[in-house]
């Protein structure tokens, strides 16, 4: 069977590149935020476990983020994009199973691996409009704030 999807191909200039986690829980969430609030209707996205945490400078996360790092930089320079989306979320498990995060630990971590990131796609890229997101579970809704990091 196949599938004809209903908006056309579109060749215009790409408004930016979206980085988050894979975590499919926030799939609808982050598409959301990132269309509907955000406005990048043509973005890249660069999807992996634990997000832009993997840049953000942890030693196990290191095999990880120099791989997506190279992803970035390429997509940034082939695409010429000019802004970059960081988001971080609540519940990730690549945190805690992969870099040991505690509930109490968790969010101290991703807002540091966030600055931390956010000063890589800058040195990587020459990029300097970053911006930094945390996504929160607030009952049954997922509320996007903007990171206040150092």
């Amino acid at each position: 069977m196949t599938y004809e999807s209903a908006p056309n191909y579109d060749d215009a200039a790409y408004d930016g590149l979206a980085m988050h986690c894979s975590d499919g829980r926030f799939s609808r969430q982050f598409n959301d935020f990132i269309v509907s609030h955000l406005g990048l209707v043509r973005c890249d996205r660069l999807i992996v476990p634990g997000g832009p945490g993997v840049i953000g400078g942890r030693p196990d996360a290191e095999p990880d983020g120099q791989r997506v790092l190279g992803e970035l930089t390429f997509l940034c320079e082939a695409h010429e994009i000019d802004r970059v989306v960081l988001i971080q979320h609540d519940l990730c498990m690549y945190y805690h199973a992969k870099l040991g995060a505690t509930d109490e630990t968790l969010r101290a971590m991703q807002l540091e691996d966030l600055a931390c990131a956010r000063e890589v796609v800058v040195g990587a890229t020459g990029i300097d409009r970053v911006e930094m997101y945390i996504a929160r579970v607030v009952g049954r809704v997922v509320v996007f704030e903007p990171a206040r990091v150092g």
